[in-house]
């Protein structure tokens, strides 16, 4: 059963990204459009999976719920939005410094970059959607890095790589439930990953040094 996720959504909260090391303008250009792409799209999810939980239990879960034309046009909605995030270039947005359009249909804040220090070290603020971002976090640091012997990194990889395949099984099988077909979630996963690969590469390479999440309260 999907699990719902009850979150008052007029709380703003910041996401610091620590950067370091020697930055050239495709990382910055990379940085900022897969956290704004990354953020809203972890908006819709959480948006549309509650929106189908108080669907289904309005109906009280028959078996034929996915099949429903009520299910079929969420279905319809959560992949156009997911597409267009991923899709749309930035000139078809809000410039990128400063405010993102809202996403008005799920009442969430819009991606907001309130503070840049450009220096090394330095860091990005970001305002916006708690939970999102600590749906990004969760992606980038698993753990906390540390050096160690060769044996305590092979088995602090080994965690890492269940961890990664644990997140990736939770999110193809919420899709499978929402009644997605296998080739919805593979162009769905493929488009979110393409994403998250840009910030993991910064992180491999040092750049993105560590990441916190903060309430700023309502």
């Amino acid at each position: 059963m999907l699990e719902r996720t009850d979150i008052d959504r007029k709380v703003i909260s910041k996401m610091i990204v620590y950067i370091d090391s020697v930055w050239d303008s495709r990382d910055f250009i990379n940085l900022l459009d897969s956290v704004t792409r990354l953020h809203n799209y972890y908006i819709i999810l959480d948006y549309s999976i509650n929106r189908f939980l108080d669907y289904g239990n309005s109906l009280g879960w028959p078996k034929s719920l996915q099949n429903l034309p009520e299910s079929k046009q969420f279905h319809y909605e959560f992949k156009q939005n997911a597409e267009s995030i991923f899709t749309s270039t930035i000139t078809e947005r809000d410039p990128i410094f400063g405010r993102i359009e809202r996403l008005s249909y799920t009442g969430n804040p819009a991606l907001e970059v309130a503070k840049v220090k450009f220096s090394s070290p330095g860091n990005f603020d970001f305002l916006g959607f708690g939970k999102a971002f600590e749906s990004i976090k969760e992606l980038l640091f698993h753990y906390i890095p540390n050096a160690g012997t060769k044996k305590d990194i092979e088995l602090k990889q080994a965690e890492i790589d269940i961890k990664e395949q644990e997140l990736l099984s939770r999110k193809i099988d919420n899709l499978k439930k929402m009644g997605f077909k296998q080739v919805d979630i593979q162009k769905i996963i493929g488009l979110e990953y393409n994403h998250v690969d840009k910030l993991l590469s910064l992180k491999d390479q040092g750049k993105i040094v560590k990441i916190d999440v903060i309430d700023e309260g309502k």
